[in-house]
Protein backbone atom coordinates (compact mmCIF):
# COMPACT_ATOMS: atom_id res chain seq x y z
CA UNK A 1 0.00 0.00 0.00
CA UNK A 2 1.50 3.35 -1.03
CA UNK A 3 0.33 6.71 0.22
CA UNK A 4 1.38 10.34 0.20
CA UNK A 5 1.83 12.22 3.45
CA UNK A 6 2.88 15.75 4.28
CA UNK A 7 6.42 14.40 4.66
CA UNK A 8 6.57 12.43 1.42
CA UNK A 9 5.61 9.13 -0.12
CA UNK A 10 5.22 6.09 2.12
CA UNK A 11 5.12 2.43 1.18
CA UNK A 12 3.77 -0.09 3.71
CA UNK A 13 3.92 -3.84 3.28
CA UNK A 14 1.36 -5.73 5.33
CA UNK A 15 1.42 -9.45 6.02
CA UNK A 16 -1.45 -11.23 7.75
CA UNK A 17 -1.17 -14.53 9.60
CA UNK A 18 -4.42 -16.29 10.48
CA UNK A 19 -3.15 -18.65 13.16
CA UNK A 20 -4.90 -20.43 16.02
CA UNK A 21 -4.21 -19.03 19.48
CA UNK A 22 -1.90 -21.95 20.26
CA UNK A 23 0.21 -21.34 17.14
CA UNK A 24 2.31 -18.24 17.73
CA UNK A 25 4.06 -16.35 14.94
CA UNK A 26 7.77 -17.07 15.23
CA UNK A 27 10.82 -15.17 14.17
CA UNK A 28 11.11 -16.75 10.69
CA UNK A 29 8.14 -14.93 9.08
CA UNK A 30 9.06 -11.72 10.92
CA UNK A 31 12.62 -11.84 9.55
CA UNK A 32 11.28 -12.72 6.10
CA UNK A 33 9.03 -9.63 6.11
CA UNK A 34 11.99 -7.52 7.23
CA UNK A 35 13.97 -8.80 4.26
CA UNK A 36 11.18 -7.95 1.83
CA UNK A 37 10.82 -4.47 3.37
CA UNK A 38 14.54 -3.91 2.82
CA UNK A 39 14.54 -5.28 -0.74
CA UNK A 40 11.45 -3.30 -1.74
CA UNK A 41 12.75 -0.14 0.00
CA UNK A 42 9.44 0.13 1.84
CA UNK A 43 8.83 2.59 4.65
CA UNK A 44 7.63 -0.10 7.03
CA UNK A 45 6.43 -3.68 7.23
CA UNK A 46 3.44 -4.57 9.38
CA UNK A 47 2.72 -8.14 10.43
CA UNK A 48 -0.72 -8.84 11.88
CA UNK A 49 -1.88 -12.08 13.45
CA UNK A 50 -5.01 -13.56 14.99
CA UNK A 51 -2.62 -15.18 17.48
CA UNK A 52 0.46 -13.84 19.30
CA UNK A 53 4.19 -13.56 18.67
CA UNK A 54 6.92 -15.67 20.23
CA UNK A 55 9.40 -13.90 22.52
CA UNK A 56 12.18 -13.92 19.86
CA UNK A 57 9.76 -12.50 17.27
CA UNK A 58 8.69 -9.72 19.67
CA UNK A 59 12.33 -8.92 20.44
CA UNK A 60 13.19 -8.68 16.74
CA UNK A 61 10.19 -6.43 16.07
CA UNK A 62 11.23 -4.17 18.96
CA UNK A 63 14.83 -4.03 17.73
CA UNK A 64 13.62 -3.10 14.24
CA UNK A 65 10.82 -0.76 15.37
CA UNK A 66 11.56 1.79 12.63
CA UNK A 67 11.13 -0.86 9.91
CA UNK A 68 8.60 -3.25 11.47
CA UNK A 69 5.39 -3.28 13.47
CA UNK A 70 3.67 -6.30 14.93
CA UNK A 71 0.01 -6.43 15.87
CA UNK A 72 -1.26 -9.51 17.67
CA UNK A 73 -4.82 -10.53 18.54
CA UNK A 74 -5.30 -7.67 21.00
CA UNK A 75 -3.86 -5.15 18.54
CA UNK A 76 -6.17 -6.46 15.85
CA UNK A 77 -9.16 -6.02 18.18
CA UNK A 78 -8.11 -2.42 18.86
CA UNK A 79 -7.96 -1.72 15.12
CA UNK A 80 -11.45 -3.15 14.66
CA UNK A 81 -12.83 -1.10 17.57
CA UNK A 82 -11.27 2.08 16.12
CA UNK A 83 -12.76 1.28 12.71
CA UNK A 84 -16.22 0.76 14.22
CA UNK A 85 -15.96 4.08 16.07
CA UNK A 86 -15.00 5.88 12.86
CA UNK A 87 -17.94 4.37 10.98
CA UNK A 88 -20.38 5.59 13.65
CA UNK A 89 -19.34 9.23 13.25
Amino acid sequence: DSSNTHVGKCKYLIECKRYSMENKVGIVPVRALHGVVSKEKATKGIIVTTSHFTAPANKFIEEEKWALEGHDFEGLLEWLKSYQNLRRK
